[in-house]
Formats: structure tokens, C-alpha cells, sequence
């Protein structure tokens, strides 16, 4: 793409896989304008890997996409990027499992492979939910009543808006339970299911599907 653009702006001539990359020609316009007047590397590469994701969606009907970075191994660049599409929430969330175990970000919600060096300088370019924002979100769902864990850990993370995975969202909760904001009940959502109760992974508490969880009460 960028030996294309450069192409471009050099009133050369370019492949035509360009045009077919972006799908027609209204957006490849856009592409172009927006190659020419970012001035930052960074802010041009987000720019058109969010028109490019934009046009796929349009072109492909896909519902839900997931956009993974690789860096380059010999320098600190992007050397390409692998999306995720499909028209389903399962398949969402079962990539999302697979790509949150193979990035090194350390960031809920943010997929990238990355050196080291790389991490905490990264452009936001997957939009990825901080986790104060999800914890908010998830305490707010809890204001009309309990909730069962399985609604974040499995629907919320078939949405395509959310990039969390139910690994992020389990740790969130027992997070949340950890610092007294909410409380885990039992299968019935009615019984306080106590961390000391529950079954534990290699010394931590787990936080089963079938239990139910609802706001401390003062």
C-alpha cells in the first residue's frame, strides 16, 4: 500500500490492485488525499487501516471485524496486519480468545504483536475499551439487579463494538469483587458465593459461567 500511495504522489503510474484494495474508486480518492496530507507516519497509518476496515465492512457485509498487528521483526514499524471478518458473535469471541493469547500488548482489548519496545508507545488504533470504561459499563448493568456471569463473559463479548475477550472480562469481575464492588452469588443469583467457597486455579479464584453477580451492598 505504501509503494502504491508513493506511487500515487508521484504522478506515477500504480498497480491496479490499489483500487481493488479499497474496493472502488470513491475511497481509494479518500485513501490518497488522506496519504498526502497526514504529516505523521503513524497518524497515516491509522487513517487508512480505519478507511480501509470502513470499505471491507461496506464491501464484504461483515458484522464483526478484528484487526491484529504485526511488527516488523528487523525495525520498529508495522509489517502487516491480519483481520479477522465473519457475520457471527461466536466467532468474534473464539478469535478474540486465540488473539489475546498471542499478543504481547498487555492491554485488554488492544491486539498487536509487539517487541518490548514497542509497548505502552502505541497509537489506539483498534479503539479498545479501557478497562475503567468496561468496569463502569458493567457496574451500570448491575444497578436494576444481578446479572449471571455468562452475559459479560459470553453475550457482551460477542458484540462487535467490544473488543474484550472473556478472559479480560473474568478478570475484570474478580477484579471488581477484589476491591468490595461486587458481590458473587450463587447458581440461583440469590446466595453469596464467597471467593473462599469457589473452586481455584492454580491458587486464584475462578468465576464459573453458571454463578451470578450483583452490586456490594453498603
Amino acid at each position: 500500500m505504501n509503494r502504491w500511495l508513493g506511487a500515487v504522489s508521484s504522478r506515477e503510474a500504480y498497480d491496479s490492485g490499489l483500487k481493488d484494495l479499497f474496493g472502488d474508486t470513491i475511497v481509494l480518492t479518500k485513501a490518497i488525499h488522506l496519504s498526502e496530507a497526514a504529516t505523521d507516519p503513524k497518524d497515516r497509518e491509522q487513517g487508512l487501516l480505519r478507511l480501509f476496515l470502513e470499505a471491507l465492512q461496506t464491501h464484504s457485509g461483515a458484522t464483526h471485524l478484528l484487526p491484529f498487528r504485526f511488527d516488523a521483526r528487523d525495525a520498529s514499524r508495522t509489517s502487516h496486519y491480519l483481520i479477522h471478518c465473519s457475520c457471527h458473535g461466536l466467532a468474534f469471541k473464539l478469535m478474540k480468545a486465540v488473539m489475546s493469547s498471542l499478543s504481547v500488548s498487555g492491554e485488554p482489548g488492544k491486539f498487536e504483536f509487539l517487541r518490548d519496545s514497542d509497548i505502552g508507545r502505541q497509537a489506539d488504533l483498534f479503539r479498545p475499551v479501557a478497562e475503567d470504561v468496561a468496569a463502569a459499563r458493567v457496574l451500570d448493568a448491575l444497578t436494576s439487579g444481578p446479572c449471571p456471569v455468562r452475559l459479560f463473559c459470553d453475550e457482551w463479548v460477542r458484540r462487535p463494538e467490544d473488543f474484550f475477550s472473556e478472559a479480560d472480562y473474568r478478570r475484570l469481575l474478580l477484579s471488581l469483587e477484589e476491591c468490595k464492588l461486587i458481590e458473587v452469588l450463587d447458581a440461583t443469583g440469590k446466595l453469596p458465593q464467597p471467593r473462599e467457597q469457589r473452586r481455584r486455579n492454580k491458587g486464584e479464584p475462578t468465576l464459573a459461567g453458571r454463578l451470578w453477580i450483583r452490586r456490594r451492598r453498603e
